[in-house]
């Protein structure tokens, strides 16, 4: 009789997966990270505008294959820690805008710090705390494409607390005139 050959069947290797935690500057500027598997370490880049909860796949490089299979795949899993000063929704973000008493009463210009350098802002006359301004294009880089989401900025007024003696004279005045003002309508 013949000899029967018995093939040996090629089995892919096990997956991997693993947890990855960056701040959102890495995540806004992209980053490369340097990772230990099996001994053997691997750079992984990541690109901007990366979100809470988003996976990497790096093909090949889970466990080797069985019997000349092909090598499993690496699954990352990506966390964001939060941020002291924003907050990420999408790609757009929020933050609090500490303003003086005198600014959001006349306007004027204030520079807000971004992920991406800081901008200038104007105030507009008689802005209320709680306002809230939208600075297009200043929030996350979308992950795949250009453009970036949204950064939008919620005035907070700061009122002085340690007024000279002058300085509450002055109020005293301004709160006659406006109240003159509003008996007169």
């Amino acid at each position: 009789g013949g000899r029967r050959s018995r093939r040996t069947r090629a089995y892919k290797g096990q997956d991997y997966e693993a947890e990855m935690e960056i701040n959102l500057e890495e995540a806004y500027h992209g980053t490369t990270r340097i990772i230990n598997v099996n001994g053997k370490k691997l750079r992984i880049k990541l690109k901007p505008g990366m979100y809470e909860g988003q996976k990497i796949k790096l093909k090949g490089k889970g466990a080797p294959g069985i019997n000349g299979g092909e090598n499993g795949d690496l699954y990352i899993t990506i966390h964001i820690q939060k941020h002291p000063k924003f907050e990420r929704k999408g790609d757009d973000l929020y933050t609090d805008l500490p303003i003086d008493l005198y600014t959001a009463v006349l306007g004027g210009k204030v520079t807000v710090h971004t992920l991406g350098g800081d901008v200038n802002l104007t105030i507009p006359k008689g802005t209320s705390g709680g306002k809230t301004l939208r600075l297009k294009g200043k929030g996350m880089p979308h992950y795949n494409g250009s453009g970036y989401g949204d950064l939008y900025v919620k005035t907070r007024i700061i009122v002085p607390t340690d007024l000279s003696e002058e300085e509450e004279e002055l109020f005293k005045k301004l709160k006659e005139l406006r109240t003159k003002k509003e008996t007169t309508v």
